[in-house]
């Protein structure tokens, strides 16, 4: 909508956090790190957010796909998920997929992927590979939310019963013995969500 986009107007969000961790050849800065300073910097500028011209077929499943994985991860886990807005803390933000209020403070939440199906078979093979993908984005979300966990997860509608859903519990470093693994997870993993946070003041300063 209009109202979503203007929200996350000039703000860094999850989706583009993976860029400020990247670096260029030679240990240079990175092209997408330099693109998305720019794109900030105009948004705050003109006071006008940037619209997405163009949706590749894989968004367009990923959006079709995401209430069928949402149910999936609740009939496996138990665990209830609300629908989300986008979640602001000052000049950074997030969409989640689902979170989940414990007296009106977000807890927890999902990040669902719905990837192509050899990209799915990797992550059933080795879900680190799933965590490595997203961590970034996930520790963005910790950040903004201020939650102690996420979970994050690959659906595949095609695959047989027991390995459509590949979940990962990403764990803000330093609470891992005080998390409850959820059910069905491949793996829960501590992420440095401290180190990301100062990687984030870093860029914010550069815009």
């Amino acid at each position: 909508t209009d109202e979503w986009f203007q929200a996350r107007c000039g703000l860094l969000t999850a989706s583009d956090a993976s860029d400020i961790h990247t670096t260029g050849r030679g240990g240079g800065v990175a092209v997408g790190r330099v693109k998305l300073r720019v794109t900030l910097a105009l948004e705050r500028i003109r006071g006008m957010p940037r619209r997405a011209g163009f949706q590749s077929a894989a968004m367009a499943y990923g959006t079709e796909t995401e209430a069928a994985a949402v149910a999936a991860y609740e009939a496996q886990t138990g665990q209830m998920i609300q629908a989300c807005g986008f979640v602001s803390d000052g000049p950074i933000g997030c969409s989640p997929d689902g979170i989940v209020l414990v007296e009106g403070q977000i807890v927890s939440g999902l990040e669902v992927k719905a990837p192509e199906p050899s990209t799915h078979l990797g992550y059933l093979r080795d879900p680190s590979t799933l965590v490595a993908a997203y961590s970034a984005q996930v520790r963005h979300t910790l950040l903004v939310t201020g939650a102690p966990f996420w979970d994050l997860a690959s659906y595949a509608p095609e695959f047989p019963e027991g390995s459509r859903l590949v979940i990962c519990r990403l764990v803000r470093a330093g609470t891992l013995d005080g998390v409850i693994p959820t059910q069905g997870a491949r793996m829960t993993v501590g992420v440095d969500v401290e180190q990301h946070k100062a990687a984030v003041a870093v860029f914010l300063a550069e815009v």
